[in-house]
């Protein structure tokens, strides 16, 4: 093989790492929530195959705004699972840095979240509304 014809695989090789790469950093984005009594202000990204989980990575400040003495919490799916809820104490705020995926794949393709206000047993929580984020 000649000279110029490797230096042209290692250049396509290397455009192709790029090229995924870009890709990859497509699913990723702003977070953000309100609701009566709290917001959360974060980002999201979806970690690839091999890193982590391959889930649904957020972060951000999940933020108690009314101080009513209610709690905030994230609820967030991944699909075929049941919600995980991420809580901040009472009236206080809290930062939050979480993986959910699923357990039996190497990586995630679709979550959801959304914040609500804990209200108890007996009346309904505030939610925001759920967003879907997809790989």
């Amino acid at each position: 093989m000649s000279l110029g014809i490797k230096s042209f695989a290692v250049g396509l090789a290397a455009s192709a790492v790029i090229v995924s790469g870009g890709t990859a950093a497509l699913a990723a984005g702003n977070l953000n929530h309100s609701t009566t009594g709290g917001s959360f202000n974060g980002q999201w990204e979806f970690y690839p195959a091999g890193v982590g989980h391959g889930g649904f990575h957020f972060w951000g400040l999940l933020n108690d705004t009314k101080n009513d003495g209610h709690a905030m919490k994230a609820v967030v799916r991944v699909a075929g699972y049941a919600p995980n809820d991420f809580y901040a104490p009472r009236d206080r705020d809290r930062r939050l840095n979480q993986e959910v995926y699923d357990p039996a794949a190497t990586r995630t393709d679709i979550a959801r979240f959304k914040i609500c206000r804990d209200r108890g047993a007996f009346l309904p929580d505030n939610c925001s509304r759920e967003t879907t984020h997809r790989r």
